[in-house]
């Protein structure tokens, strides 16, 4: 099996062409040489820059990637996109990769893959996305990115909102799928459900959903990931960050494959060795567990929690209410869906003041 693996990423750098990186180092050279072009020619205005730039982390994630290249490359163009690769080893999903490689940009990035969302760490992907565009942002693969118009969420809606020359960072509000995803692998055509959240859902959305980052900002940012919950994010923002822009977490999944990537964040943190069968890691996980060696409500707790039960532990249930709600696709990301409801909670939410308690969160501290 590992022979077959090798065989089959070894021909990648002949066979993928200009757009697969081996080394950082070589997304760097091909970020300063485009520099370099666009000074020769008088470089591009503001103007003709791309409106946004997205990176993306990935390890193993055959299940997702397709969906989400097809409709984030209908929504800035695949050659806006850079896909930071975690050293997977699925025969599955390389091959997705290769069937995608000439037209996104892929990095293969060893390391802890939380790391890759510091610019003072991984400067290189970040200089890539400011050499061709105004604003970036940085999502994981479950994460959809649309904006608001009244109650209606679409892909199409996004660029009259990045439209704010003004602002430094945009503040995308995660919104939840209300149901697991009934199949292990995420078609553009299977059924979501989504329904309006309520205030409280809104707020923990606003804080843990993903920024959008001008450009030239991005020094100032130091981390480019979820908008209130690091410091040097909360002087980007402004009242015209808020309310606007829509992060569809699809993070209520299919119990196996919930699993799954519950599994994978374990052994990425060291607490779960990868060689053991999934029969001995449940009952190595379910006795730390029961023993108490995580602590409650943590990140590692979150997780290992999900891997024994295949259930997601946030958002919880009750938050989502019982409706109304809508039934949309990842097919119909792009032209629009409506929640019923959105505009009138969102509208009456006080993002200023949610701003302000999370600036007071880190002066007490």
């Amino acid at each position: 099996m590992i022979e077959r693996l090798r065989n089959l990423v070894r021909p990648l750098r002949v066979r993928w062409g200009r757009r697969v990186f081996y080394k950082i180092e070589e997304l760097e050279l091909a970020s300063t040489i485009r520099e370099r072009r666009l000074a020769r020619d008088n470089h591009l205005t503001n103007d003709q820059l791309a409106p946004l730039s997205i990176i993306v982390k990935v390890k193993n994630e055959p299940e997702f990637l397709e969906a989400w290249l097809e409709y984030h490359g209908k929504l800035v163009g695949l050659d806006n996109i850079l896909i930071l690769d975690n050293e997977s080893d699925s025969e599955k999903h390389l091959n997705l990769l290769k069937r995608y490689s000439d037209k996104a940009y892929v990095v293969r990035l060893p390391g802890f893959y939380d790391n890759f969302h510091y610019p003072h760490l991984y400067p290189q992907p970040y200089q890539w996305a400011a050499s061709r565009s105004r604003y970036v942002t940085f999502l994981d693969i479950d994460e959809f990115l649309v904006a608001r118009a009244g109650d209606c969420l679409s892909g199409k809606n996004l660029f009259s909102q990045l439209a704010h020359p003004e602002t430094k960072a945009f503040a995308g509000i995660w919104l939840w799928n209300k149901e697991p995803l009934a199949a292990e692998s995420l078609a553009v055509s299977d059924p979501v459900v989504f329904t309006a959240p309520d205030p409280g859902l809104l707020g923990y959305g606003t804080v843990a959903g993903k920024s959008i980052v001008r450009a030239d900002a991005l020094t100032e940012a130091k981390v480019v990931g979820h908008n209130l919950q690091n410091e040097s994010m909360l002087p980007l923002f402004n009242d015209k960050s808020f309310g606007e822009i829509f992060v569809l977490h699809l993070s209520q999944l299919n119990p196996a494959l919930m699993r799954k990537r519950s599994r994978q964040h374990l052994q990425a943190v060291g607490l779960l060795p990868a060689e053991l069968d999934e029969e001995s890691a449940l009952k190595a996980i379910s006795n730390a567990l029961e023993a108490g060696e995580f602590t409650e409500r943590s990140g590692p707790w979150r997780y290992a929690t999900q891997f024994v039960t295949g259930r997601i532990i946030e958002p919880r249930r009750e938050y989502f209410g019982e409706g109304p709600f809508a039934t949309t696709a990842v097919n119909e990301f792009f032209t629009g869906f409506e929640v019923p409801e959105l505009a009138e909670i969102v509208e009456s939410f006080d993002f200023r003041q949610l701003l302000e308690t999370e600036k007071n969160k880190f002066t007490q501290d």
